[in-house]
C-alpha cells in the first residue's frame, strides 16, 4: 500500500518534519509505503497554498 499526503508540519505522524516548525506556513509532502509488516516514510517536498507551489527536496530517493 502506498499513501502521499500533503500535511501541515507535524500532523502526519512517521514523515520527517525536516527541522521546520508547525507555524512554517507550508505543508510537508509525504510518501509512505506499508510492504508487508515493513513502513516506509520519508519527505518528497514542501508545498504552499494548498500545492500551487511545489518545491522537490534534492536527493530524495523513491521507496
Amino acid at each position: 500500500m502506498a499513501w502521499v499526503s500533503a500535511e501541515g508540519v507535524g500532523v502526519a505522524p512517521t514523515i520527517p518534519t525536516l527541522g521546520d516548525r508547525r507555524a512554517s506556513g507550508h505543508s510537508i509532502i509525504g510518501l509512505a509505503v506499508f510492504d508487508h509488516s515493513t513502513l516506509r516514510a520519508e519527505a518528497v517536498g514542501r508545498c504552499w497554498s494548498r500545492g500551487r507551489l511545489l518545491a522537490w527536496l534534492a536527493g530524495s530517493q523513491a521507496l
